[in-house]
């Protein structure tokens, strides 16, 4: 996954087998540049919302006696011995970190139907998207972090196929079939580099260039005083 190129690709003994538009994280939320391995792909995931999307965003809506935020987003939450009911919590003192907010899988899920895994310390991920229109958009900075995935269900029949021989028919069964998290386990991880580079070759063998997304090509040049 190149970050300034919004693009993910899957490669295969040398060869590309998948090439996707994706959508990376805001200049205030960055994705970070690092090398894992995939472990599992679940299929209808729950979204376990992070702290940052907590304390930024969802703690200052509760506080207004207008929120609809736990509506909207179908979100359930559990704070321990404050209840989870949320109307009945008084959210001024609370630790909202300290809280649990989950959104369970469903058309409005913000993940869509899949989350491919590969646990790390930054606690980033891919997922599909419930607003994939935004693949139109030439700058896909939109997310928190994790990376967004056009055409998720093709990664993942790839994926699946070439670690457990599992056909796109049995894929389609899980996806058609009731709507709770699956979890698929690789039999072997698959590498994961997320990359940043500003220039590169595209799909068709033609140089280009992007735009530097997060200023790290700057920060570089000011190290080396170029």
């Amino acid at each position: 996954a190149n970050i300034p190129e919004f693009r993910v690709r899957i490669i295969q003994r040398e060869k590309r087998v998948f090439s996707e538009r994706s959508i990376v994280g805001k200049v205030s939320h960055k994705t970070p540049v690092f090398s894992d391995r995939m472990e599992w792909v679940e299929i209808h995931p729950v979204w376990y919302i992070p702290n940052s999307i907590k304390v930024h965003d969802i703690l200052p809506s509760l506080r207004r006696p207008t929120s609809s935020v736990m509506q909207r987003y179908n979100l359930k939450v559990n704070c321990g011995a404050y209840g989870s009911n949320y109307k009945k919590i008084n959210w001024n003192p609370v630790d909202i970190r300290n809280c649990s907010f989950t959104q369970p899988p469903g058309r409005a899920s913000v993940l869509g139907d899949f989350k491919f895994k590969f646990p790390n310390k930054y606690s980033v991920y891919m997922h599909d998207t419930h607003k994939p229109a935004l693949f139109r958009n030439v700058r896909r900075s939109y997310s928190h972090g994790c990376i967004r995935v056009k055409q998720p269900r093709r990664m993942a029949e790839i994926l699946l196929d070439h670690d457990k021989g599992m056909t796109s028919k049995q894929l389609g069964r899980i996806l058609d079939g009731p709507q709770k998290p699956h979890k698929e386990d690789f039999n072997k991880p698959v590498p994961v580099h997320i990359t940043y580079f500003t220039t590169y070759f595209d799909d068709n063998g033609n140089f280009q260039t992007s735009s530097d997304l997060y200023g790290h090509d700057r920060q570089l040049a000011r190290v080396m005083g170029l």
